[in-house]
């Protein structure tokens, strides 16, 4: 009886012993306040898109696209929001839970991200890498017909998509060079709009037409156009429209 005693015991404390250990790298929190780790604060953007990304605060998580920025933290005067997370050296995952006034219903978005070096994160099973950013993010430029976007002696591309695009929808670009001369790049219908066009050094601006060939009625179809440096280093200005039908915008080079 003594001998199965202390043997209960030895078992006991080995099984507290195994739990003990694998929480030991790991902090667990479900709160009305989020806390990002150190490791993980600060702006974060896609090499592909300048525009968009993340940034964590000390207490605050927002998603950065499109020239703008919208933060969990915001919701607060729409939802109650509390949050369960799990944060290691390297791996940090939160959910965001929101519930009506009275808690008679409720969701749960959960969002991951794992640290691939101290400058490069990517979100749970995305293929996207996110590279930190030296100063904190500022809202991108909106398109303005009013200015005059200089090339600085060398080329540029130019990204249009229709990331919807109805059955029936034509992009046009025209670029227009000092010499009077023009090259057109049309997209097919039928087809999933989205490609990048190179504006020569030379030109002078740049005729953006984007059609509905079906004049569908009652349905927005968004056109997002961006204008890069030649190595898309530098973004000029996106031009973001929620609607196809009728644009029409002219660009103009120096």
């Amino acid at each position: 009886m003594k001998k199965n005693l202390i043997l209960l015991i030895i078992v006991i404390t080995i099984i507290f012993s195994c739990s003990s250990t694998s929480v030991d790298n790991t902090d667990s929190n479900n709160d009305s306040t989020l806390n990002p780790p150190e490791w993980i604060r600060g702006v974060w953007l896609t090499s592909t898109w300048i525009d968009a990304g993340y940034e964590f605060s000390t207490d605050d998580f927002c998603f950065i696209e499109l020239c703008d920025k919208s933060c969990i933290g915001d919701e607060a005067g729409s939802f109650d929001v509390s949050y369960e997370e799990e944060i290691t050296e390297s791996y940090y995952s939160f959910a965001v839970i929101r519930s009506n006034s009275d808690n008679t219903s409720a969701t749960r978005t959960k969002y991951e991200f794992e640290k691939i070096s101290d400058t490069e994160i990517k979100r749970g099973n995305q293929s996207a890498i996110h590279t930190k950013q030296q100063d904190d993010w500022v809202n991108c430029s909106l398109f303005d017909e009013n200015t005059v976007y200089p090339l600085n002696n060398e080329d540029a591309f130019f990204v249009i998509s229709v990331p919807n695009a109805p059955a029936r929808a034509r992009v046009t670009l025209e670029i227009h060079f000092k010499d009077g001369s023009m090259e057109k790049s049309e997209s097919n219908p039928n087809s999933y709009i989205q490609k990048a066009i190179r504006i020569d050094k030379e030109a002078t601006k740049a005729v953006l037409t984007v059609k509905d060939l079906d004049n569908l009625s009652g349905i927005d179809y968004t056109v997002i156009g961006r204008l890069y440096n030649s190595d898309y280093s530098n973004q000029y200005f996106v031009i973001y429209e929620e609607d196809i039908r009728g644009v029409v915008k002219t660009i103009f080079f120096e």
